[in-house]
């Protein structure tokens, strides 16, 4: 191999070595991207989580209360046809 060749294979690896490193670059990048990514994720899906839980207990408070006032009703007229008799 002539001094010609050998310097043109030696700058064809010097470009090649520099495609490498920002091709890592890139992927360190994307990993960052991708790890910011996962953590809202993460922690949208916690937030949901506890909204959905906030709205369970509402409905289950909501449907104790729609059940003691029902009762109550229950209880009322009960207690009105017992006068009444």
């Amino acid at each position: 191999m002539d001094a010609r060749q050998l310097a043109d294979y030696r700058r064809f690896l010097a470009g090649l070595n520099d495609a490498i490193r920002l091709q890592g670059d890139e992927v360190d990048r994307s990993q960052a991207r991708v790890d910011e990514s996962r953590e809202a994720f993460v922690d949208r899906s916690l937030r949901r989580g506890n909204v959905d839980e906030l709205i369970g207990r509402s409905r289950v408070a909501q449907a104790l209360d729609d059940a003691r006032r029902e009762q109550r009703l229950a209880d009322d007229d009960s207690l009105s046809r017992h006068r009444n008799e």
